[in-house]
């Protein structure tokens, strides 16, 4: 078998992550019918079929999800491997997060490690926690995220209140911004609208909790958010249900390198000292 190319690997695993040719297209920067074509160079270099392709998916045949795993690790031994050419000694951790525990939390906290540790790197993903979680095998040495229910693994690191961000006169329905379905949030505020019989539609369907956060300035919806999880300039609406409570996990991988006895106490700080304060000014 001829050496692997690399770049046909780093489009293989665009493709199993994003799940289809044209996403993985823009993230490697080609055309998707090169993107194509490359799959079909890997995998008769292989002489195995790695991906299985219909008219409305593409999924990781066995043989590809065998694969992925160790594509990862040449993708990452590579990075490595140049930056030794360098002379630099580095540390390679990979994390996954839901994108306002990464924008609020995660990033000051690798910062404040990567002070006190120059060798570490980082290479960090954003997506739900139930799109991480099935990656931390393959694709993630950690992932954070909002623990699931029925779903007891990982280590605790803070329970949240969550609170409404955004204005309603009370009159009418709600109109929501909320995350896609099966977002632990978006269920606990559904919940608790409907436990108190109040109407609600959903005006915005967003993917990330910037978009949340400018309808609620904009006064345009009301949503879900993490206290210490958001800006503190939100409004905060008065006629709605209290919210619960949720709690923040680390999922650790078998692949990771010692990083996460180092990450959990620095978050664990991070976030006691957010929500304390946060709390008290939403009070």
């Amino acid at each position: 078998m001829s050496t692997l190319d690399l770049d046909l690997v780093r489009t293989f695993v665009a493709v199993a992550e994003r799940g289809s040719f044209n996403a993985a297209a823009a993230r490697v920067w080609r055309s998707q019918a090169a993107v194509s074509q490359q799959i079909q160079r890997l995998e008769a270099q292989l002489g195995e079929t790695l991906l299985v392709r219909s008219s409305r998916e593409v999924r990781l045949s066995p043989g590809g999800e065998r694969f992925l795993v160790y594509a990862h690790r040449l993708l990452s031994l590579s990075e490595e491997a140049a930056a030794a050419a360098r002379g630099q000694s580095r540390t390679l951790v990979r994390i996954g997060a839901p994108d306002d525990i990464a924008a609020y939390v995660l990033m000051p906290v690798l910062a404040e490690l990567r002070a006190q540790r120059p060798d570490l790197a980082f290479e960090i993903t954003t997506g739900s926690t139930r799109e991480l979680l099935p990656l931390l095998a393959t694709r993630h040495d950690v992932v954070l995220g909002i623990a699931l229910p029925g779903n007891v693994s990982g280590q605790a690191l803070s329970s949240l209140p969550l609170r409404w961000a955004g204005d309603w006169s009370g009159r009418g329905a709600v109109p929501l911004a909320l995350y896609p379905e099966g977002c632990v949030m978006r269920g606990q505020a559904l919940a608790a609208l409907d436990a108190a019989g109040v109407p609600w539609e959903i005006a915005i369907s967003a993917s990330a909790v910037t978009v949340v956060e400018a309808a609620a300035r904009a006064r345009l919806a009301v949503g879900p958010v993490g206290v210490g999880l958001s800006a503190t300039d939100l409004p905060i609406p008065r006629k709605l249900p209290a919210l619960p409570r949720v709690e923040l996990r680390m999922f650790v991988g078998k692949s990771d390198p010692g990083f996460a006895d180092l990450l959990a106490p620095a978050l664990r700080k991070r976030l006691g000292g957010r929500t304390s304060r946060r709390s008290k000014a939403a009070t």
